[in-house]
């Protein structure tokens, strides 16, 4: 990381990458954190901007932390199921996790988000080692998987992204990564109607003014929008270890059925599709 210190002037749903990149650099600096992310602690000193006017405070770094980790881990997961996958990170804003899980030796790493973001990493981040790619682009155009080879499997990772888009361009999204790649998995966080009507309460989203646009109550409606796609499991955002840090409100409700199935990490599957040429 060099040492300038750029000076950062995202509104709306860019912005909200600062929120989670200071909780991350907030909860990794704690003595017994739940997610370490030194890079993150490295990106908030650099920055010139001020962090406290997004209200990530009390427990919020806690909450994204674990988020992180739970995305983390089913990265992880993935990529052992399928070691030669690339993995496509969307929406990946500031966040170092091609560095805290590292590129696999045997596949490729492509972190995706707008090109002013993506300028903003390459003049915060090093570069990781391996087969890494930076690609500039809005997720909602359906031009960008074309700049990743089509001849590997892919983990599909996007937290914190997804219900920013609204239901047109989620489903375009997913049909262009379904449709070029022979095959792959993806997990994502995922609300339901009443977590987005409830979201203009969240301190973050009233600070950045960014909206959630995109809900979903069955999670087996995708794979009715998207041929091709399976629908595997939906968990929860928390492991329960770690939603055992969180305060007891925190902890009663996160077990809640019904709260649960307000915001949820949802997995599908994608098949090789058999050609009828035989090809």
């Amino acid at each position: 990381m060099g040492p300038e210190h750029p000076k950062v002037s995202f509104t709306g749903v860019k912005e909200t990458m600062l929120a989670t990149l200071y909780a991350r650099a907030v909860q990794s600096a704690a003595p017994d954190p739940v997610l370490a992310d030194p890079w993150a602690v490295e990106a908030v000193a650099a920055l010139d901007y001020d962090f406290r006017r997004l209200g990530m405070r009390g427990s919020a770094p806690v909450s994204v932390a674990t988020r992180a980790k739970t995305f983390d881990r089913l990265t992880l997961e993935m990529l052992t199921r399928e070691p030669g996958a690339s993995v496509l990170h969307l929406g990946c804003g500031l966040d170092s996790r091609a560095f805290r899980i590292g590129v696999p030796p045997d596949g490729a790493w492509y972190d995706v988000d707008y090109p002013d973001v993506v300028d903003l990493r390459r003049r915060l981040f090093d570069v990781p080692e391996g087969d890494y790619h930076l690609v500039g682009s809005s997720l909602a155009d359906p031009s960008w998987p074309a700049e990743v080879p089509q001849d590997r499997p892919v983990a599909v990772v996007a937290e914190g992204v997804l219900p920013y888009l609204d239901e047109r361009e989620v489903v375009a999204l997913l049909r262009a990564i379904v449709g070029r790649f022979p095959s792959g998995e993806t997990v994502f966080d995922a609300l339901n109607r009443q977590a987005r009507r409830l979201a203009p309460l969240h301190r973050t989203l009233r600070a950045t003014g960014a909206v959630l646009r995109w809900a979903i109550e069955d999670p087996r409606e995708l794979t009715v929008a998207v041929p091709g796609l399976v629908f595997t499991g939906a968990l929860p955002m928390a492991d329960p270890d770690d939603l055992a840090r969180l305060p007891w409100p925190y902890r009663v409700l996160g077990r809640l059925p019904a709260v649960q199935r307000m915001a949820r990490v949802l997995c599908y599957r994608f098949p090789a599709v058999r050609r009828s040429d035989g090809g």
